[in-house]
């Protein structure tokens, strides 16, 4: 074989070689924009979050003067992470460790706050007509609260209703979905209840897993999910339960009580939202 034969074989093999490592490198650069993507999704929720909790501590500040000067503490904490959060990682990947860590302290403010005011454990999640939907801590058993004032955040003492009244993670969470999908909620509990799990575990990624059974006689959705980016879904108006109960009230337009899971060892949690 001459020189001259055994060239095209040489320059096909070593052009093989080179598209063997262009694709290689395409396959490298849509991994890092998958990761990119999915870091601002998580970084985005992140920001939600601190911040909503930074105000429900600034408003719950402003009603109790006892409690004034570690509530005003934990929201300039939340309102400066989310800040911070916005400034310093708007283009990286945020890790679902760091989600947790930053969301974790904040959650426990939650059920000190209820248990410090004397309210039962309790979450109600209410409509206000605006697309809205509002976290209810009712001091009684029953819920049943004028719309206008579901819409004032506060402490509520009369003869229609007592309580706080509180906004939800869920908000900016639905939200969110609306601008993505630019779609309404669906009205039929069955097909709700499947948009949004497809929405939490397809879309915003907070769960890994998610699987439901709604009962229409009861009013009732079982939801089972694995795999929470921000931790156990135990805690207080946690990002999973809150758009979970806060979708069902905004497409039911009804008042829906949330039952969080206790604790589990193996990450298994199965979620109750009664309407």
């Amino acid at each position: 074989m001459t020189d001259h034969d055994a060239e095209p074989d040489e320059i096909d093999l070593n052009s093989s070689v080179r598209h063997g490592d262009d694709r290689r490198i395409e396959r490298v650069v849509m991994s890092e924009r998958g990761l990119d993507a999915e870091g601002r999704r998580r970084y985005r929720f992140g920001i939600i979050v601190l911040a909503g909790l930074g105000v429900v501590m600034g408003a719950t500040g402003i009603v109790f003067a006892d409690a004034r000067t570690l509530l005003f503490a934990l929201s300039g904490t939340g309102l400066f992470g989310a800040v911070l959060l916005y400034l310093l990682v708007p283009e990286r990947f945020v890790t679902a460790t760091l989600a947790r860590r930053t969301y974790a302290p904040l959650a426990e403010v939650g059920p000190l706050f209820v248990e410090a005011v004397g309210l039962p454990d309790r979450q109600v999640y209410v409509p206000t007509g605006d697309d809205e939907v509002r976290l209810v801590i009712p001091a009684g058993d029953t819920v049943s609260v004028d719309i206008d004032e579901v819409a004032s955040v506060g402490v509520h003492a009369d003869d229609t209703f007592e309580g706080i009244v509180l906004p939800t993670t869920g908000n900016g969470l639905l939200a969110e979905f609306r601008d993505r999908t630019d779609t309404t909620l669906a009205t039929d509990a069955e097909e709700l209840v499947v948009e949004l799990l497809d929405v939490l575990v397809e879309e915003f990624e907070l769960v890994e897993q998610a699987s439901s059974s709604v009962s229409m006689e009861t009013g009732q959705a079982t939801i089972a999910v694995e795999g929470s980016c921000y931790g156990p879904p135990t805690t207080f108006d946690h990002p999973v339960t809150a758009f979970l109960a806060a979708g069902l009230a905004n497409g039911l337009k009804t008042e829906v009580a949330l039952d969080p899971p206790p604790r589990a060892e193996d990450g298994h949690y199965v979620i109750s939202c009664r309407w």
